[in-house]
């Protein structure tokens, strides 16, 4: 600043680039504070249809290629779980913005091999007595040496990730005793499975 301060080229090109790098640092750090709290205990019985609601509602604010993503929900009318409702809805923000993130990665550049977008699908289910929330997306997937890191805190495939959102949501699933299943293709397609216990009163 204090050499090139009188440089119209490069005040724009600070005032263009610091603001977004410090808002990248302001997220990691939350991240990381999150990431070693400790678990505040205040669960409660939610249900899992207004979760995904809270969830999508909230990510698909961040779509930028929002003509070539569909985004599809598919979720069971009546099923609850107790938890945790803000670690677990910040978890599962968590993966739809991987997903999106991914999927924008995919496209960009590459909008005519895709004339019908690319999908983005959150959908719930029973299976044995359990309710499954997931997050499918097809975008640039990952290979099993990636999948066996992806929850490494900083570990990250996607260009502009920081590669703490995996790492925190297995920590709220884990704290909120549920299980974290992954599955995914290289430049395919990804699927990863929050499973709980259903609560039934």
């Amino acid at each position: 600043m204090q050499k090139q301060g009188n440089d119209d080229d490069f005040k724009e090109l600070f005032a263009q680039h610091v603001p977004k790098e410090v808002e990248r640092i302001n997220r990691l750090i939350n991240m990381l504070i999150n990431y070693t709290r400790p678990i505040r205990s205040n669960k409660e019985r939610v249900l899992v249809s207004d979760l995904i609601n809270d969830s999508t509602y909230i990510a698909q604010i961040s779509i930028t290629n929002s003509e070539k993503i569909n985004f599809k929900t598919d979720r069971i009318v009546q099923a609850y779980i107790y938890v945790n409702r803000d670690q677990i809805k910040q978890a599962l923000i968590n993966l739809i913005m991987n997903s999106i993130q991914s999927v924008e990665e995919k496209l960009l550049g590459n909008y005519s091999e895709y004339p019908e977008g690319l999908v983005i699908c959150i959908s719930s289910y029973r299976l044995n007595k359990q309710i499954c929330i997931e997050v499918y997306d097809e975008g640039g997937g990952m290979t099993d040496a990636e999948l066996k890191k992806c929850i490494e805190p900083f570990f990250t495939t996607k260009a502009k990730g920081l590669g703490m959102g995996l790492a925190l949501t297995k920590q709220f699933v884990n704290q909120n005793l549920g299980k974290l299943e992954f599955e995914s293709r290289k430049n395919e397609f990804t699927t990863i499975r929050i499973v709980f216990e259903e609560d039934i009163e």
